[in-house]
């Protein structure tokens, strides 16, 4: 809560240190971009400040200042003295302006720029020499000043140069905000030692899009979740061999076959059995026969497996 600070550091006449005025120009530039008007006696009082510590000469202290004071106090025009005091400080700026067009640095040269884009109008040619004199500066690498200076001296002067070039001051870069609202949950007991410019923060409250509008419908939003998997059902056809028929006209045919007839016979004896064409036929059908309604029945079996699991 930046601007929290700010107020709590107002002593009833300005900001911060009584022996500055800087901070109280710098205080002045951002409470004015967050709702804080002449109506606010912080404002007035810190205005007032400001413009007594003024010299005879319109500046207050140096270029870099001066300029800062100018975009302070540019907003608050309607108040008594803020615009006498505007002039004088332009024209110590405009005093302080060497023939290179610069303002005797780079930093200086860049503040002098913004305060002097307020009146565009009136120092035109002021701002186009002060520009130059910038772009003279500009080294190599886009970076401002010599570049055997210590590198956090360029990165500062050249982010005032950025602003500056394109003719935009303090004003017309900060964003505005409504003022923050006072607490009014504060209760009676505790009130008194709490100071009346104490506040909270503005709370923006996001209304629901069919709230605002109830024509307005709001997309849906769908989750892709894993979905229950569902086992499908086989079904296995049963497998039919039709049993070859017999031909009518075969004819017998005597063979004999050595066996080792371990049946009947001890072992190593052998004997030979007579067995017709006929016969060798009919048990090598019912072999296959029976084998494939095995394989069948084995397949079977094996779907009902997957199926289960």
């Amino acid at each position: 809560n930046y601007i929290g600070k700010i107020i709590d550091s107002f002593d009833g006449v300005q900001f911060g240190d009584s022996g500055l005025v800087n901070d109280d120009i710098f205080a002045l530039i951002p409470l004015e971009n967050a709702g804080y008007t002449k109506n606010d006696s912080e404002i007035t009082k810190d205005i007032s400040y400001i413009i007594s510590k003024q010299d005879s000469t319109g500046s207050w202290g140096s270029v870099d200042l001066t300029a800062a004071g100018i975009e302070a106090l540019f907003n608050f025009r309607s108040i008594s003295g803020v615009s006498s005091s505007i002039d004088k400080a332009y024209g110590y700026i405009i005093s302080s302006q060497s023939s290179d067009g610069g303002f005797g640095n780079s930093d200086s040269t860049s503040w002098a720029i913004q305060a002097l884009s307020l009146n565009s109008s009136a120092y035109g040619s002021n701002i186009d020499r002060a520009i130059k004199y910038l772009t003279n500066k500009q080294q190599g690498d886009g970076g401002l000043n010599d570049i055997s200076n210590p590198i956090d001296s360029r990165i500062w002067s050249t982010s005032y140069a950025v602003p500056a070039a394109m003719k935009l001051s303090w004003n017309d870069i900060l964003n505005n905000f409504d003022k923050p609202v006072v607490s009014s949950s504060l209760n009676s007991s505790n009130s008194a030692s709490l100071s009346s410019e104490e506040f909270v923060e503005p709370v923006k409250i996001i209304e629901q899009a069919d709230q605002i509008n109830p024509e307005v419908v709001l997309p849906k939003i769908s989750l892709d979740l894993p979905q229950k998997v569902i086992k499908k059902k086989i079904v296995v056809s049963k497998i039919t061999v039709n049993k070859p028929v017999e031909p009518a006209s075969s004819t017998d045919i005597k063979t004999e076959v050595p066996i080792k007839n371990n049946l009947i016979a001890s072992a190593g004896n052998t004997t030979t059995t007579n067995f017709s064409m006929k016969e060798i036929s009919q048990t090598i059908i019912n072999f296959m026969f029976n084998t494939l309604h095995y394989i069948g029945s084995s397949f079977s079996l094996f779907l009902s497996l997957i199926n289960v699991f």
